[in-house]
C-alpha cells in the first residue's frame, strides 16, 4: 500500500483505534492492538509504544524491534558517571535521546525533522547525523536506531489532556517512509491513543481502588470476627470465675452458720 493509499485509509485505522477503546480487555491488550493496527496500516518494520512509569517510560509494547536493542534502549533515565539520576532545573529527571525530547515536549518546529505537533521524524538518519549536530537536534543522542540500520524513523507523543504520557516510534530499514501528512495523522492518533490509555489507567485504578477496599473490609471483618471471639472467651472466663467466687461465697456462709450452731451448743452446755 502506497503512502497515497494510506491516507485514504486513515479512516478505517481511526475506526479501529476507537473500537479498541470499547473492549473489555487490560491495557496492555489494548496497547498491543493499537500497535499492531498502526504496524499493518504503515507496513513498517517496528511500531513501539513507550509509557510513563514512574520516572521512567520503557518499551510498554514492542512489535518488531529485536530484544537486545529493547534492553539497550528501553530506560530513557539520564544519569551521571557514579549512576546518579540527572535532573533538570525544575527537579524533573532527565530522559536521554530523542525520544526525551518528544516526551518532554522539546522541539523546534522551524527544524525540519521536528513538526508542529510535537513529533521527530526523519527519512534518512545517516543524512540526518551527517548534517546535523546535537545542538541542531537538542539531545545527546544515542544514534542506536541508525545503528541498527533503521533509516526511517517517528517518534510521535502519545498525549492526553495535560501532558505527553509515552510515545509510538516507528522505524524501517526502507528510506522515505514519511509525509507530513502521515506523520500529522498519527499524531492525531496519538491523541486518540492518549485518551484511550488515560481512561484504561482510570478504570484500572479505580479497580485496585475497589480491591484495596474489599481486602480492607475483609481484614477488618476478620480482626472484627477475632475480636469478638476473644470478648466471648473473656466473658466466659468472667462467668467461671463469678460461678466460681458465688459457690466460694455459699460455701462459707454455710461454714459461718455451722460455727455459729456450734457456739450456740457449747453456750448451752456451759450454762
Amino acid at each position: 500500500m502506497g503512502i497515497k493509499d494510506k491516507l485514504r485509509d486513515k479512516d478505517a485505522l481511526r475506526f479501529e483505534i476507537l473500537k479498541i477503546s470499547q473492549l473489555n480487555e487490560s491495557l496492555q491488550k489494548k496497547c498491543e492492538s493499537m500497535v499492531s493496527l498502526i504496524k499493518k496500516w504503515l507496513g513498517s518494520d517496528v511500531v513501539a509504544l513507550r509509557l510513563k512509569e514512574g520516572d521512567d517510560f520503557p518499551y510498554f509494547v514492542n512489535n518488531g524491534f529485536p530484544g537486545d536493542f529493547i534492553k539497550s534502549e528501553s530506560c530513557l533515565i539520564a544519569r551521571d558517571e557514579k549512576g546518579n539520576m540527572l535532573k533538570d532545573e525544575n527537579g524533573e529527571p532527565v530522559l536521554a535521546c530523542m525520544c526525551g525530547n518528544i516526551i518532554r515536549a522539546r522541539f523546534n518546529p522551524i527544524k525540519p525533522f521536528f513538526s508542529k505537533g510535537g513529533s521527530f521524524w526523519s527519512n534518512c538518519t545517516t543524512d540526518l547525523l551527517a548534517s546535523t549536530n546535537e545542538k541542531d537536534r537538542m539531545a545527546n543522542t544515542r544514534n542506536t536506531c541508525n545503528s541498527y540500520g533503521y533509516e526511517s524513523v517517528a517518534l510521535v507523543p502519545i498525549k492526553t489532556t495535560s501532558d505527553n504520557i509515552g510515545l509510538f516510534q516507528i522505524n524501517d530499514k526502507r528510506q522515505n517512509l514519511f509525509t507530513p501528512e502521515v506523520i500529522e495523522f498519527l499524531e492525531e492518533i496519538g491523541s486518540i491513543s492518549g485518551v484511550v490509555i488515560e481512561a484504561e489507567r482510570a478504570k484500572e485504578a479505580l479497580r485496585r481502588s475497589h480491591e484495596d477496599l474489599e481486602r480492607k473490609v475483609r481484614e477488618r471483618t476478620a480482626a472484627l470476627s477475632a475480636s469478638e471471639k476473644k470478648l466471648k472467651e473473656r466473658v466466659k472466663e468472667l462467668e467461671t470465675f463469678h460461678d466460681m467466687a458465688v459457690e466460694r461465697e455459699l460455701k462459707m456462709e454455710e461454714l459461718r452458720n455451722k460455727v455459729k450452731e456450734l457456739e450456740a451448743k457449747l453456750r448451752g452446755k456451759n450454762a
